[in-house]
C-alpha cells in the first residue's frame, strides 16, 4: 500500500510542476510584427524586410528570402539577426520593380522547433496581384513576321543555294537563262524580305498593327530594338551577295573564289538568322547560335541543289548538241554525296535544337511549337524516303519522278519553319493543367491547377462527398511550399465562387478559387489545404504536383 501512495504522490508533484512551468517554454516562436506589414502596399521599394518574433530565434542556411510573383529573388544575401535575437532582417536589392513580393522565413525557436511562414507586400501594386502581362503582339505583326521569314528562306535557297550547287556540280549550266532568272528573282525576294523585316520589327517594337506600321517611325523603332543591328547586317550581306552574283554566274570570277564567296556570305546570313531567332535566348547560346547557323546553311545547300536538279531535269537537249550532259553519272554521285552530308547535318543540328527547345518530352505533342515541329519532321522524313529510293538508281528517269516531289516537300518545310520561328519555344510554354483529389476523411477536395508553369497560376478547389456530390463549407485556406526550393510557405487565399463560373458569392460554398496564387520557381510543390466544416471542425490535407 505504501508504494502505491508514494507513486501517486510522485505523479501529483510532477503534474503540479508541469502546470506551474511557464507556457512560453513549450511554445513556438510567433511573428508579432513585420516591416513592411503583411498585406501592405508601398509607394517606394524598401531596403530590407524586418521580421520580429516574440522570443529569440536562431537562423539556418536559408532563414529568409524574398521572391517576386514572377520567381525573381529580391533579396541580396543571407538573412541576419538583430541585436535582440528576436529580429530577422532580410536585405533587398535596390530599386525593386513594381509588383507583388512574398517574404518567407524558416527559423528555429527556443524549443528547437522549426517555424516557417510568409508575408506578402506590394510595391506600387496590391499585394498578391498578378504581374503585368506583356502586351500581346498584334496578329497581323505575327503573320507578317512569319511571311517575311518564309520569303527570306526561299530567297536564300533560290539565290545562294542554287548558285552554289550549280557552280560546284554543274558549272556548264551557270549560263542557262532559267538558272539566272531563278537566282535573280530569288535574290530580289531575299532583299525585299530583309527590308520588310525592319517594318515588321518596328511595328512589333511600337506595339502597333502592321496596317499602321508605315505611318509610325518604324525605322527608328527597328534600329533601336535589340536585334536592329542584326537586321542591318543581314541587309548588307544580302546586298553584297547580289552585287557579285551576275559576275559569278558569267564566269567573271574564278570558280573556286566564287564558291568561297557564296559560302562565306551565306554562312554569315545564316548567322544573322540564328542571332535573330530562338537560338539567341536560353541556355548555351554560344553553342546554339553556330548550330542553328549550320542548320540553315545545310538547308540552303540541300534545297538549292534540289531546285538546280529540277531545272536540269526539265532541260531538253536539242538534237545534234555535242555539249557534255550535265546529268552525268559522276555529277549525280557527287550530288548524292553532298546531299547526304547536308541531310546528316540537318538531322544532327535539328536534334540539338529540338532537345534545347522542347522540355520535357511531353511538350512535343502538347504545345503548338512541338506539334509544328512534328509536322516539319514528317515532311523532312518524307523527303529522306524519296531521296533514299532515288539513290538506289541515280538515273534521269528516276530523278524526274522523285525530285519534283522532294522540291514540293522542301517548299512546305520552308513554310513550316517560318511558322515555327514565330512561335514561343515549348520549353517556355509547357505547363499542363493537373487535377488531383486530396482526402478529407469521408470527403475529398478535387484540386485543379492551371497552368502548372512557374509563375502566376489559378487554383480551383471543389469539396465533394464519397458519391461525388458537392459539399458546401464555410472556408478554405491554403499554403504553397517547396522543399526543393527551400520555400517554406506562401499563403494562398481562396474565395467562394458559383459552380462553373468565376463569379464570387457569399457564404458557404463547395467551389473555391484563388486567382492570385504563384509558384514562382519550377520544381515539386506542395499545396496544403485547411478546410473548415464548422466552428470547431477543420481538416488539413495536401497534394504534390510538378511545376515546370
Amino acid at each position: 500500500m505504501r508504494w502505491r501512495i508514494a507513486l501517486l504522490s510522485a505523479l501529483g508533484v510532477a503534474w503540479a510542476l508541469l502546470l506551474t512551468t511557464p507556457a512560453v517554454a513549450g511554445a513556438h516562436a510567433t511573428l508579432v510584427s513585420s516591416r513592411p506589414a503583411d498585406e501592405s502596399r508601398l509607394a517606394t521599394a524598401p531596403t530590407e524586410v524586418t521580421l520580429t518574433f516574440d522570443e529569440a530565434v536562431s537562423l539556418g542556411a536559408e532563414a529568409g528570402q524574398v521572391i517576386s510573383s514572377t520567381g525573381e529573388r529580391a533579396d541580396t544575401g543571407r538573412a541576419h539577426l538583430g541585436p535582440d535575437g528576436r529580429t530577422v532582417m532580410i536585405p533587398l536589392r535596390p530599386d525593386l520593380p513594381t509588383g507583388s513580393y512574398a517574404a518567407t522565413w524558416r527559423v528555429v525557436s527556443a524549443d528547437t522547433h522549426v517555424v516557417t511562414g510568409s508575408i506578402v507586400f506590394g510595391i506600387r501594386a496590391d499585394p498578391g496581384a498578378l504581374p503585368p502581362r506583356a502586351p500581346a503582339e498584334p496578329t497581323s505583326v505575327t503573320r507578317a513576321d512569319q511571311m517575311t521569314h518564309a520569303v527570306l528562306y526561299a530567297g536564300i535557297v533560290g539565290s545562294a543555294g542554287v548558285s552554289f550547287t550549280i557552280l560546284l556540280l554543274w558549272p556548264t549550266m551557270s549560263a542557262d537563262r532559267r538558272v539566272r532568272w531563278i537566282v535573280g528573282l530569288s535574290w530580289a525576294a531575299a532583299l525585299v524580305a530583309s527590308l520588310a523585316a525592319f517594318v515588321v520589327r518596328g511595328a512589333a517594337t511600337a506595339d502597333i498593327g502592321i496596317s499602321h506600321a508605315l505611318t509610325a517611325d518604324v525605322r527608328h523603332a527597328a534600329l533601336h530594338s535589340n536585334h536592329g543591328v542584326v537586321l542591318l547586317v543581314r541587309l548588307v550581306l544580302v546586298v553584297a551577295l547580289g552585287a557579285l552574283l551576275p559576275a559569278l554566274l558569267r564566269g567573271g570570277i574564278r570558280r573556286r573564289w566564287a564558291l568561297a564567296w557564296i559560302a562565306t556570305v551565306t554562312a554569315a546570313i545564316a548567322g544573322t538568322i540564328a542571332l535573330d531567332g530562338h537560338a539567341s535566348v536560353g541556355d548555351d547560346i554560344w553553342l546554339a547560335i553556330p548550330v542553328t547557323a549550320a542548320h540553315v546553311l545545310a538547308m540552303t545547300v540541300w534545297l538549292g541543289g534540289l531546285v538546280s536538279l529540277a531545272v536540269l531535269l526539265v532541260r531538253q537537249r536539242p538534237d545534234g548538241d555535242d555539249a557534255p550532259d550535265p546529268l552525268s553519272a559522276s555529277s549525280l554521285r557527287s550530288w548524292s554525296t553532298l546531299a547526304f552530308s547536308m541531310v546528316a547535318t540537318l538531322v544532327l543540328t535539328g536534334e540539338y535544337q529540338a532537345w534545347r527547345q522542347i522540355r520535357p518530352v511531353q511538350a512535343l505533342w502538347s504545345t503548338d511549337y512541338g506539334v509544328t515541329l512534328l509536322i516539319k519532321t514528317g515532311l523532312v522524313s518524307a523527303m529522306l524516303v524519296l531521296a533514299a529510293l532515288a539513290r538506289g538508281r541515280l538515273t534521269p528517269a528516276t530523278l524526274r519522278r522523285s525530285v519534283p516531289v522532294e522540291a514540293a516537300c522542301g517548299l512546305a518545310v520552308l513554310a513550316v519553319t517560318a511558322v515555327l520561328v514565330g512561335q514561343a519555344p515549348a520549353r517556355t510554354t509547357f505547363g499542363p493543367t493537373v487535377t488531383i483529389s486530396a482526402p478529407l476523411d469521408e470527403r475529398s477536395a478535387r484540386v485543379t491547377v492551371t497552368p502548372t508553369r512557374h509563375g502566376p497560376t489559378t487554383i480551383s478547389v471543389e469539396i465533394i462527398d464519397h458519391r461525388g456530390d458537392p459539399v458546401s463549407v464555410p472556408s478554405v485556406s491554403g499554403t504553397l511550399s517547396s522543399a526543393a526550393r527551400e520555400i517554406p510557405s506562401l499563403s494562398v487565399k481562396f474565395v467562394p465562387i458559383s459552380r462553373d463560373s468565376a463569379t464570387r458569392r457569399r457564404g458557404p460554398s463547395a467551389f473555391w478559387r484563388s486567382s492570385a496564387a504563384s509558384a514562382p520557381l519550377p520544381g515539386k510543390w506542395t499545396l496544403t489545404l485547411t478546410v473548415e466544416f464548422g466552428p470547431a471542425r477543420a481538416l488539413v490535407t495536401a497534394i504534390d504536383y510538378p511545376v515546370w
